[in-house]
Parts: C-alpha cells; structure tokens; sequence
C-alpha cells in the first residue's frame, strides 16, 4: 500500500497508520485529528493533505514538517 486517502472519515486520530511504512501518500483531509503522534515513522511520505482539521495546531506541523522534510505537507492550522 502506497497511497491511503482518509479525507472526511470524522477520524480524531491516527493510531495504527505509522504501521503503514510505504505509504507516500496520504490523505486526512477535513477529519477531526487532534494529534497526528505516529505520522512522524511513515519516512517515504512525499504527500501529506491534512487540510480541514481544525484542531490541529501549527506547533504539531511544524513538527512533522521537520520529521519528514521531503514530504510536501498541506495545512492550514488555525492555532
């Protein structure tokens, strides 16, 4: 499995994705993700949509930002 879209799913977390190790893409656009704790394994991601997820912060992207600096992360936290 190498591309995994997720998008408007109401999902709050992520466990059990970072078992997912060959994914280079995903989606998790408009859920409810409150943490993305796990994301940070999946080192072959060069696409990540987490778009809509109001809860996510600015603090977490920018932390999976620097985990996984060849992947192009789409976001648009609010906090």
């Amino acid at each position: 499995l190498t591309k995994l879209y997720l998008g408007k799913n109401q999902l709050t977390d992520v466990k059990g994705l970072e078992k997912l190790i060959r994914l280079t893409q995903l989606s998790l656009e408009n859920n409810r993700l409150t943490d993305v704790k796990g994301i940070e394994k999946l080192t072959h991601l060069t696409w990540l949509d987490l778009r809509g997820n109001p809860n996510l912060t600015k603090g977490q992207i920018h932390k999976l930002q620097k985990a996984l600096p060849r992947c192009d992360i789409l976001s648009n936290p609010k906090k």
